[in-house]
């Protein structure tokens, strides 16, 4: 059975939607939502509200599921308050603006996420936006903005490898102003594989931008931007493999013990940018340069060359270097 709600009003769900049909609600938020008071929801849901308000409300404290697949044909506000978490483990497609309050969570999980415009997640909860399934993606060349102001650093959170599947595209800070150009991405699940990544700002004193890992995660791009600010911290490590032959340019400072790789394009550091914890390179295509002093200082520094170019501008020290195919 298939049920539609269209018009002015709200409408209220106070027990467990069991149906297989697709249930719509097309109403305004601004004069009702659609408030659902049920641990879970099996059908699909596809709402054409449009709007910043909440379209759809969720119990706060609380955690809802939606087993089927959710479809957002306009952009709304998706904002859980208290402690709840929102669960989309059947699928979602849409864009949205994800404004978690207070330490509320939105998941993916279950079956991965397809954002079909600009994507936001801009306030609210500091770790608030969770993917726990591979392959989510943003349509063609539509972004995934994660940025935050002084209410401090927005997370986005990776919970298992390859959650980003060279599909999708990430975009570090706000198009129109550089004072919430910081955030986060926790790549502690694993590696992940990005289309694009880009930067709308170089982040001021006392910002960041910045991939996080408690362990060995290597965040690999194909299309970064060639102004390069992330910082990479705990033990996240980063992957080029922009086969156009790009020039990408690491302007940061990154503490992390992770690996620096090249397969494809060519990465070279700016003036004052070092990542001296890094604890192995690995250039298997393309051309990394090390043009001076101080870039890489670890005293167990591995190097590993089985294709590609070194290019070094000044003696580089390393515990092991492994040149060629084992």
């Amino acid at each position: 059975t298939a049920i539609t709600k269209t018009g002015a009003g709200g409408v209220t769900i106070n027990g467990p939607i069991d149906a297989t049909g697709t249930f719509t609600y097309s109403g305004n938020p601004t004069t009702g939502a659609l408030t659902i008071n049920t641990d879970t929801v099996s059908c699909p849901l596809v709402v054409s509200a449009s709007g910043n308000d909440d379209a759809v409300v969720v119990r706060k404290d609380m955690k809802t599921t939606f087993l089927g697949k959710v479809t957002y044909n306009n952009n709304v506000a998706i904002q859980p308050s208290g402690s709840a978490v929102i669960e989309y483990a059947g699928g979602f497609q849409g864009y949205v603006l994800l404004r978690p309050k207070d330490t509320s969570k939105i998941v993916f999980s279950g079956q991965p996420a397809t954002f079909t415009g600009g994507t936001y997640y801009d306030s609210g909860s500091k770790e608030g936006v969770e993917f726990a399934v591979r392959g989510n993606k943003t349509n063609g060349d539509q972004l995934f903005y994660l940025y935050s102001g002084a209410n401090g650093l927005k997370t986005v959170k990776c919970t298992v490898p390859w959650a980003f599947d060279y599909a999708f595209n990430l975009s570090f800070g706000h198009n129109s102003d550089a004072s919430v150009n910081q955030a986060v991405l926790d790549i502690s699940g694993g590696d992940q594989g990005l289309r694009k990544m880009s930067f709308q700002h170089k982040p001021g004193n006392g910002y960041k931008l910045a991939v996080r890992s408690t362990g060995d995660s290597v965040l690999h791009v194909l299309d970064p931007a060639v102004n390069f600010y992330a910082t990479f911290e705990g033990g996240a490590g980063f992957a080029l493999t922009n086969t156009a032959g790009k020039v990408v340019t690491v302007d940061s400072v990154s503490t992390s013990t992770g690996r620096v790789c090249v397969a494809a394009g060519t990465l070279t550091f700016k003036e004052g940018a070092t990542w001296v914890n890094a604890s192995k390179l690995e250039v298997s295509g393309g051309k990394l340069c090390v043009p001076r002093k101080g870039i890489f200082t670890n005293k167990e520094l591995a190097v590993e060359l089985t294709g590609g170019v070194l290019e070094l501008g000044v003696v580089q020290r390393a515990k092991s270097v492994r040149i060629g195919e084992t």
